[in-house]
């Protein structure tokens, strides 16, 4: 059986991950819970878990701190990590610190809870077949491409303080390296439903079909995935060939292949060449442009950082407040006049048609309309079901790729 222990300041989060599946079915019971980092070491050294299901976001200690600390006191044990929705950045510094996993808190299921723990369950297999963790570290750093991906993950997704020196090999592989940055959404776009498809399920797969084709257009290249939906790629082309065209042909044959096998479609943001892996950062930075630009082009699939048109990027960050339109739509649903509703919404795709506004600030404005509109109609008599949570509309919007689809489901 393995020990878990369970780790929230708010009991009511503690009682539901307890309470959310039948722990002794999957191999496991719950051997402690604390309320904050500074009781949970104590407990830690106390009990000695296999896993520990900690919040990220703590008084006293925090969940990245209290990660830290047991790592010093050499506890060897598989971390999961609860989440809110704003906590992405901590969730990937958790991960590179070796937590096993993230959970987002408000969208927890079963499913997902024990996913997570087979996984934790695996890492736990492996580390009792080690005497010790520098062993496991030796085996880990074994091959190549390991040594690679530990690199590139510690430079790209770590946000180190001080350069990362990659070492004469890694060099020598990568003499002049593009960052290649791939979103993934399904190929249909269901309104009336929740997005639920399941990368995880597909993800072994997916990153052998793309390093299939990356080694066909390649001389080296390497692929880290910072999120889900979202791989990104370190790249050198072959020596002989013209970069631009094998870049296009690699993310065009990447297209047809995932649309293919799992009814993906990508958008793909290119960088432009680096000459030195030091400058891969700044190489991140402009793949992130460019995939910024194919959500206000709906017909762009690839774009490259040295093609941007000034004139045709977006305006500089402001404010979109859409607020004031909320006392007339409250109106309108109240005195049940259905074409002035229309004609706010009519208004409301016109404002972000002329002002654009970025893919965050158009989630966030969307999700601020739906709320409203959802506590609005709560009082009525409609089934509890009739309306999708404001996280799932959340997580919709999210993996919406184009301005233009935010538009369609406005």
């Amino acid at each position: 059986m393995y020990r878990i222990i369970l780790i929230d300041d708010e009991p009511l989060i503690l009682a539901g991950i307890a309470s959310l599946i039948c722990w002794e079915e999957h191999d496991c019971y719950i051997v402690g819970k604390a309320t904050n980092g500074n009781d949970a070491i104590d407990l830690i050294m106390d009990t000695r878990p296999d896993i520990v299901i900690t919040d990220i976001r703590m008084p006293v200690m925090n969940g990245l701190e209290l990660i830290e600390a047991c790592q010093k006191r050499d506890c060897e044990f598989a971390f999961i990590f609860l989440t809110n929705l704003e906590d992405f950045q901590l969730a990937k510094q958790a991960v590179h610190l070796g937590a096993i996993d993230y959970l987002v808190k408000l969208d927890l299921q079963p499913k997902a809870l024990i996913q997570a723990l087979e996984r934790a369950k695996e890492y736990c297999s492996r580390m009792e077949s080690h005497h010790n963790r520098e062993l496991y570290t030796l085996l880990l750093k074994d091959t190549q491409k390991q040594q690679e991906q530990n690199y590139f993950s510690r430079l790209l997704l770590s946000s180190p303080d001080k350069e990362l020196p990659p070492g004469a090999e890694i060099s020598a592989r990568y003499p002049g390296a593009y960052l290649i940055l791939l979103q993934m959404k399904p190929e249909q776009i269901l309104f009336g439903q929740t997005m639920d498809y399941d990368f995880q399920f597909i993800s072994s797969q997916l990153l052998d079909i793309v390093s299939g084709i990356g080694a066909r257009y390649f001389s080296s290249h390497n692929i880290l995935t910072p999120h889900k939906d979202t791989l990104l790629l370190v790249v050198c082309p072959k020596p002989e060939s013209d970069n631009e065209k094998s870049l296009s042909d690699f993310c065009a044959k990447v297209n047809t292949a995932i649309g293919t096998y799992f009814a993906l479609t990508a958008l793909f943001g290119v960088s432009r060449k680096k000459s030195r892996l030091s400058m891969l950062p700044d190489a991140f930075a402009e793949a992130q442009s460019a995939l910024d630009h194919c959500y206000y082009d709906s017909a762009l699939r690839i774009a490259f950082y040295k093609n941007h048109d000034s004139r045709l990027r977006p305006p500089a960050q402001r404010e979109f407040n859409i607020n004031f339109l909320k006392k007339s739509m409250s109106a309108a649903v109240l005195e049940n006049e259905s074409q002035d509703l229309r004609e706010i919404f009519r208004e409301l795709s016109e404002l972000f048609t002329q002002y654009k506004p970025d893919k965050t600030q158009a989630v966030s404005a969307c999700i601020n309309i739906y709320s409203y509109l959802h506590d609005l109609l709560q009082s009525e008599n409609f089934e509890d079901n009739a309306f999708p949570y404001s996280i799932d509309i959340a997580g919709q919007l999210s993996g919406l790729g184009s301005l233009d689809d935010i538009l369609l489901w406005l």
